[in-house]
């Protein structure tokens, strides 16, 4: 609906555009496809999507080396600090104790047995009265302090072994690099054949305005020349009419040829982003083939389908050893430097180094179940290659086959076009000698006019053919070489475009 709309005003553009003093702009093929690729949103986003890829595979590239931080801290904390003392108040009781007795021993070793006697006894006066001593003592010693404190770290950590999961990280980062440069393989392929599509479309679509004109012409010759004879009483009036009815089928087919033409230069148009153009670069058909069918089925390994399923494989092969890295041990290797030394925690290091080793015993997750989705996930990717593999060398097989038919079928056309204009020639000559007759005219003209086209058809679709089989088999970059080619027949075509 919405197209449906719009068309009438798109159509009074492009006419207003067309009736200008100064007529389009002519192109050739290889500026507009430099145009387009200027123009081209489809393939802006595509080389952003390999800028991002690139940056990923770019990101991971250094996951060998340490990962170093500096960490600040502005604490403020308390401490507690509770001191037993009953272990002290008995070991002074025992060593005053023992202290005694050994004095008590060496008084009487020195005086006698009697000077020994006084001695024990003041030493047992004295052993009874230590309980009563110690007994204000109490227990244990508690007292607690706040303090402020800054605390500037630095640390470093050095993976050693990681279960693979560096590897197969780095290993998926280059497989999506590899699908987004497919990715934009894939676009600009589709370019390629839309522009190939929309500017020989209008190229055709200028042949056949111009064959359809070329028509109504010869109409309105032979009319002309019914009308005489028709005048001088040589011919019927009903003959006469079937010239006006064929003359002005003609004209309506040279009308309906204008929207076409219109209708394709807005195809282009769009394709460029650009105004209306006109085609400098005429429809064309190879003489020779353009290569057996095999090298195209073998260079079809080039194609970026294939070449993004082969991307899509690694990335899932590499999945799996992410996954099967959960089973497995991490070492690593680890220091810290404290910066503020002078003021830090009595109990915390100036520095310190050492080797680590982690290793997951109970996941949140069934790792058992995630390897499972991991390993149909590469079989679920290796299946799509295989058959993007059969698919395209299918699709080329077909290309091929219809490249070469259309070649076969152009060239075969051009004995029938050229005993068209000589039985056109024929009919005319007899019909002005009172020989022919109108309707053998009138198919002769229309046999002609639809032999032109047919071989512009023809052509167009080779063209078509043409870019189908080299962008299926990874070879897009050849089309400009063939049309080019020394065998490279033009078309016919109108230098003229103007409707």
């Amino acid at each position: 609906m919405l197209l449906a709309a719009c068309l009438p005003g798109l159509l009074s553009i492009a006419a207003q555009a067309q009736t200008a003093e100064t007529p389009p702009p002519a192109l050739s093929f290889e500026q507009a496809a430099t145009l387009q690729s200027q123009a081209s949103a489809r393939q802006r986003g595509a080389a952003a999507g390999v800028a991002a890829a690139k940056a990923d595979r770019d990101a991971v590239s250094t996951l060998h080396r340490p990962q170093v931080s500096l960490d600040v801290q502005e604490l403020r904390y308390q401490k507690t600090i509770t001191v037993p003392l009953n272990g002290v108040k008995q070991g002074v009781q025992n060593n005053v104790n023992s202290a005694l007795t050994q004095a008590a021993g060496q008084v009487r070793d020195q005086y006698g047995e009697a000077a020994g006697s006084v001695a024990d006894q003041v030493a047992a006066q004295v052993s009874s009265l230590l309980p009563g001593i110690v007994a204000p003592i109490p227990d244990s010693l508690s007292g607690s302090f706040r303090q402020n404190n800054f605390r500037p770290t630095v640390s470093a950590v050095l993976p050693i072994y990681m279960g693979g999961a560096i590897s197969a990280a780095q290993g998926a980062a280059a497989a999506k690099l590899r699908e987004a440069t497919a990715a934009e393989g894939i676009a600009t392929d589709a370019d390629r054949v839309s522009l190939v599509q929309a500017y020989f479309g209008q190229a055709l679509a200028a042949q056949v305005l111009a064959t359809r004109r070329d028509t109504l012409a010869g109409m309105d010759r032979h009319l002309r020349d019914a009308t005489l004879l028709e005048a001088h009483g040589v011919l019927p009036r009903a003959r006469r009419l079937e010239v006006q009815v064929a003359r002005d089928a003609a004209e309506r087919a040279v009308l309906r040829a204008e929207g076409d033409y219109r209708t394709a230069q807005l195809s282009l148009a769009s394709q460029l982003q650009s105004g209306a153009v006109r085609t400098a670069t005429p429809l064309f058909v190879n003489q020779a083939p353009v290569g057996p069918e095999d090298g195209f089925v073998l260079a079809s390994a080039a194609n970026p389908q294939i070449r993004a399923a082969s991307g899509a494989q690694d990335a899932a092969g590499s999945a799996t050893k992410l996954v099967r890295a959960q089973y497995l041990p991490k070492i690593y290797a680890f220091g810290t430097y404290n910066l503020a030394r002078h003021d830090e925690v009595p109990t915390l290091p100036d520095w310190a180094v050492g080797v680590g080793v982690h290793m997951t015993l109970l996941s949140g997750t069934d790792r058992a179940a995630e390897m499972r989705a991991a390993h149909a996930r590469e079989a679920q990717s290796a299946a799509a290659r295989d058959q993007a593999e059969r698919d395209v060398k299918l699709t080329v097989e077909r290309a091929w086959t219809l490249t070469d038919t259309t070649r076969r079928e152009y060239l075969s056309e051009a004995s029938s076009l050229t005993a068209a204009r000589e039985n056109l020639r024929t009919q005319e000559a007899a019909f002005r000698e009172g020989e022919g007759t109108t309707a053998s005219v009138i198919d002769a003209q229309n046999l002609l006019g639809d032999a032109l086209v047919q071989r512009a058809a023809t052509a167009y679709e080779y063209d078509l053919a043409l870019i189908a089989l080299l962008t299926t088999s990874g070879q897009a970059e050849r089309f400009e070489s063939l049309r080019t080619r020394a065998d490279a027949l033009d078309a016919p075509t109108d230098d003229d475009e103007t409707p």
